[in-house]
């Protein structure tokens, strides 16, 4: 038996005002809501939670670009980058940036997790004079030239340091740049230039 918005008023707790604005298809086939069901549990249970997850701000991971990641990358495929990711992590300092270009957008902030970027963490729209400059940043870096993984010293500090850069292309290819310990041991010395520059260019 179809359950039917009358049937569903009239088996549980949910009023009509507790139903303005819900795709009544969407909330039953989200929880399997059958006449069983409703037998067992109150569907407004159901509902409040279907409703918590409607006001959830929209998120994005991007986490599965070093999670992908194989190789380096080339001067060549500086035009083909999809995504570029990076996060610094020194002491009380946690930042993290996401370009995704596909999108046009821009993300930055402090103690922002690339695994779950909110839509208010957009700092800037992606333009396509942007490229230009994103090319030209990543040549003066010599990321090319990088090796994937730099491990540094902790001796004789109590402080942390932790960094990574992430790149996906347009064909789905991925690569990754990571490394912690004191900042400067066996650290490329264009790394903090770098984060710099695109920090500047497109959050100021």
């Amino acid at each position: 038996m179809a359950l039917t918005k009358e049937y569903l008023l009239e088996h549980s707790s949910i009023t009509e005002e507790d139903l303005k604005g819900i795709d009544l298809d969407d909330f039953i086939r989200e929880f399997g809501l059958t006449p069983e069901l409703l037998e067992r549990y109150d569907a407004l249970t159901f509902l409040n939670i279907y409703k918590r997850d409607l006001d959830a701000p929209v998120t994005y991971d991007y986490s599965y670009v070093s999670a992908n990641a194989n190789g380096q990358i080339t001067e060549d495929d500086y035009d083909s980058i999809k995504v570029l990711t990076w996060e610094y992590h020194g002491n009380a300092d946690n930042t993290r940036m996401a370009i995704d270009i596909a999108k046009g957008s821009v993300y930055y902030g402090l103690g922002m997790y690339l695994d779950e970027i909110a839509e208010t963490e957009k700092v800037a729209d992606w333009k396509e004079e942007d490229r230009a400059f994103l090319q030209n940043a990543l040549q003066e870096s010599g990321i090319a030239s990088w090796k994937n993984e730099y491990i540094g010293t902790n001796e004789n500090t109590t402080g942390h340091f932790a960094w990574g850069i992430a790149f996906e292309l347009e064909d789905g290819r991925c690569f990754s740049y990571s490394g912690y310990g004191v900042l400067g041991s066996g650290t490329p010395e264009s790394l903090v230039p770098l984060l710099k520059t695109l920090k500047k260019h497109f959050v100021g």
